[in-house]
């Protein structure tokens, strides 16, 4: 649990806390001065996910890339699968699937879920690599058995219900494709209805079909105690009663 434990550096840093709060109250333009004077790896995180989504800003796909490799390069390793994830989708740099693989094996390596989960993918499709579905299982199996998807979800969900998209992503990707189907449909209803992102069809249907192999068909109103209010944003709770 190294890596999910180092997730997000927040602390005591007054500043990144101070930008964090303006971000969640929507004051988008506020956050990213903050961020910009903090100039840690995590704030140059942050600010490349307000520039992917147009957050305060004009949209620049090419600058939001160039701060995820530097808040990469300067540690912050969710930034390595958000650049992996770049080179391998295109936003802001040519598609280049074997660094996509580098990158995304270098995330796996580290710990992180989010990365083993799309090194398998990338084994499984022989994207970037030779094709392997012996590797694909392992790494698969290691994504599923790193860590408590469960905690994972909840910090999540706590964060996307301040407002605070950023890091509430953060740890429902993990979550999600750690086996969480809560978690997958949460992220399906941020990108299928831009709820504090740049509405993304492709990303919303990635999401609902992760969440549909995870078993939200099984999942209950009871599974969401404690953050029906946010759910109730997007879908009939009453519908997840039991019959």
């Amino acid at each position: 649990m190294d890596f999910l434990s180092g997730m997000t550096g927040i602390g005591d840093d007054p500043v990144l806390k101070s930008a964090y709060d303006a971000y969640s109250e929507g004051s988008y333009m506020s956050s990213l001065s903050i961020f910009e004077e903090s100039g840690t790896p995590e704030a140059k995180y942050c600010m490349a996910f307000q520039i992917l989504n147009g957050q305060g800003v004009q949209r620049d796909p090419k600058k939001a890339f160039a701060l995820f490799a530097e808040s990469m390069e300067g540690g912050f390793l969710p930034a390595v699968s958000e650049v992996a994830q770049c080179y391998g989708y295109g936003i802001g740099v040519k598609t280049d699937d074997p660094k996509a693989f580098e990158l995304f094996s270098r995330a796996a390596e580290s710990g992180d879920p989010y990365g083993m989960s799309m090194l398998s993918m990338m084994y499984r499709n022989g994207d970037g690599v030779k094709r392997s579905n012996k590797l694909a299982d392992e790494w698969s199996e290691r994504c599923d058995s790193s860590g408590d998807p469960g905690e994972l979800e909840d910090i999540g969900l706590e964060f996307l219900e301040k407002g605070n998209v950023i890091l509430g992503r953060m740890f429902l990707m993990r979550s999600a494709v750690m086996g969480a189907p809560v978690s997958a449909k949460a992220l399906a209803f941020v990108y299928g209805f831009g709820a504090g992102v740049r509405a993304d069809e492709d990303e919303a249907s990635d999401w609902e079909d992760t969440a549909d192999a995870n078993g939200w068909d099984d999942v209950t109103r009871e599974d969401l105690e404690g953050h029906e209010e946010w759910f109730s944003r997007f879908i009939d709770l009453e519908d997840l009663e039991p019959e």
